[in-house]
């Protein structure tokens, strides 16, 4: 799948396996379409809801209910194509 969404800034190098960088990065369903983001379970929550946040700081974190989203696998590598 490609990944070209603006929140995966600050770039990744090419073929950058996401394990080297802070978090594991997954494609999920979030309720509402497909997004390349991070996930984290939020504590204490009932019902239990994830928390999804993007790699660039310029996004905002959202949560959204366990049972709304579908993890639809995990980013591996990124490629990075911009025109100079």
């Amino acid at each position: 799948m490609p990944v070209g969404e603006a929140s995966l800034d600050p770039p990744l190098a090419p073929e950058q396996p996401v394990e080297d960088i802070e978090h594991l990065v997954f494609v999920i369903w979030d309720g509402m379409g497909l997004v390349t983001k991070r996930i984290g379970h939020v504590p204490h929550s009932d019902p239990p809801r994830a928390i999804i946040k993007s790699v660039n700081p310029a996004y905002e974190s959202y949560e959204r209910l366990a049972d709304e989203i579908r993890i639809v696998g995990r980013a591996v590598a990124v490629w990075v194509s911009r025109q100079l």
